[in-house]
């Protein structure tokens, strides 16, 4: 019976990660440092095949972790038998899963530099490919949101979906490990719900003008790599920036460095200013879009991420979109307003064993509502 071990370093609610007391007694388990090191790396140790969330921890003084008491953990613990199917055994650990991860910079971060490269490669030429591409051009479609450029006949909007230090903390832009690295509002997302939690100490993403500048030298670089490209049809500048995180007068501050960023290399690339996820006024943008010429308001559609939906029955979420999405798109598009762009709509909802018939229903409202604001939305391209 073999068992499997594996290194890693443990970060707590602090922010600081966990690790031998080198300056005291040289095994009480502590959090004080901001960068770990040999005494902050444990392996982990477990035997699936008897029970997978059962652990121990071996520290790099070679002795196992131990719990004391209640609020004391120390490295001393000798001695390799009996723990393995035995929950009360003093180094025994149990190993609670409480969310998974989020986003690409998560799970390679997870798998390690050796690793990590031949997962993403996988995930990389077998996720989306060629076909695809091939099939979205025989059905018209005619632009797709990528980060890079393709050669099918396709325009690509280049969108900034990972802004540095995260924009929302969800999985487009997830921070490193699940620890937020933007402050004073972070979301916390639990299964298509979005749920504020206020944390002291934690700032959102542009709450200085570093970070702001930080992203501006993204969309600087993007913009210089391909504003020569036929395909590239608009760069968007960041996507689902969370409100009240981020807060409209940082938004606009950001928007207007970032229009800049990309008119340095071209005058007729669309500039796409993302709509703020959460409460909001739906037209804040409007001003703004209508001070940049070129510029584009992106908004999202989903019967998703909001528990009024959990409850929704098939014929509410239809009615919700011919009712209320409807209003919500007629507020959107004044004839003389600036363009509006749809990123985002999906035939995915709340409802739990609805029928095909159902959800083709569901989605032909979905489509229709947008389709009948076309010729007021203003379609990006021909």
């Amino acid at each position: 019976m073999e068992d499997q071990r594996e290194s890693f370093q443990l970060k707590g609610f602090n922010k600081q990660f966990m690790g031998l007391d080198t300056t005291g007694n040289g095994i009480d388990v502590i959090a004080v440092v901001d960068t770990p090191g040999d005494s902050e790396t444990f392996e982990i140790i477990r035997y699936p095949s008897i029970n997978k969330n059962l652990v121990r921890f071996l520290a790099s003084n070679g002795s196992f972790l131990q719990a004391k008491t209640e609020t004391l953990v120390t490295a001393d613990y000798i001695g390799s038998d009996g723990w393995q199917d035995d929950p009360y055994h003093p180094s025994a650990f149990l190993l609670t899963i409480n969310t998974n991860l989020h986003g690409e910079y998560q799970l390679t971060n997870g798998y390690g530099p050796e690793l990590a490269p031949k997962v993403m490669k996988e995930h990389w030429d077998t996720f989306i490919v060629e076909e695809d591409f091939n099939f979205m051009k025989k059905v018209g479609l005619n632009a797709v949101r990528l980060p890079v450029g393709w050669k099918y006949g396709i325009k690509v909007i280049l969108t900034l979906h990972f802004a540095p230090h995260s924009q929302s903390g969800w999985e487009p832009s997830s921070s490193r490990d699940g620890t937020p690295e933007w402050e004073d509002i972070c979301w916390k997302r639990t299964h298509f719900k979005d749920i504020f939690h206020a944390r002291d100490g934690f700032h959102a993403w542009g709450h200085n003008d570093d970070i702001i500048d930080e992203t501006v030298a993204v969309i600087d670089f993007l913009s210089a790599r391909y504003a020569k490209s036929p395909s590239l049809l608009a760069v968007e500048l960041i996507n689902e920036p969370i409100s009240p995180g981020v807060s409209l007068e940082r938004l606009i501050k950001y928007y207007k460095a970032g229009y800049a960023a990309v008119r340095k290399y071209s005058s007729t690339v669309y500039v796409v200013l993302s709509d703020r996820m959460g409460q909001h006024e739906p037209r804040e943008l409007f001003a703004l879009a209508e001070e940049l010429p070129g510029s584009v308001i992106d908004v999202h559609l989903y019967n998703l991420f909001d528990p009024k939906f959990d409850s929704f029955t098939v014929e509410q979420n239809i009615e919700f979109i011919y009712k209320d999405r409807a209003k919500q798109l007629k507020k959107l598009t004044s004839p003389n307003g600036p363009l509006i762009f749809v990123g985002e709509w999906v035939a995915e909802w709340q409802v739990k064993n609805a029928t095909d018939e159902e959800l083709k229903r569901f989605a032909e409202a979905r489509d229709g509502s947008v389709r009948t604001h076309n010729l007021r939305l203003g379609i990006l391209g021909s």
